[in-house]
């Protein structure tokens, strides 16, 4: 994105926009990781259509994938020390030896919840 400072860039100026550039980020980070969940959810949906799983969740099955190196991206969920915390640093090391890209998600975001729910009502709606 580009944001006019309406100023000069001079090292006083840039100081002052830090707290926007921090906020920017941070919702650009949110954005994508509703749109990967999005994209999941989507790809869940397809399964049932398709010989081979497109997706998988849990433990055992997600660390089986990511050994066999079949894995494109990796969703795991944030914590309070972030993507490197003692419990995501696994699943970042896994993901970095596969080459899968890895998107870290807010469970706490309401967003997330209502893309779920809707999900969850439209596969019961379904049945």
């Amino acid at each position: 994105s580009i944001v006019d400072l309406h100023c000069f860039a001079e090292v006083q100026n840039l100081q002052k926009m830090t707290p926007y550039v921090s906020q920017a980020f941070e919702a650009d980070l949110h954005q994508r990781a509703e749109l990967e969940v999005g994209h999941f959810l989507e790809l869940v949906a397809q399964t049932e259509s398709h010989a081979t799983p497109l997706v998988c969740y849990g433990e055992a099955e997600t660390l089986a994938a990511l050994r066999m190196d079949v894995v494109d991206q990796l969703l795991v969920p944030s914590d309070s020390g972030g993507l490197f915390s003692s419990s995501n640093y696994m699943w970042v090391q896994l993901a970095e030896a596969s080459g899968a890209s890895l998107v870290e998600v807010d469970p706490r975001s309401r967003n997330l919840r209502n893309q779920i729910r809707l999900y969850l009502r439209n596969q019961l709606q379904r049945t």
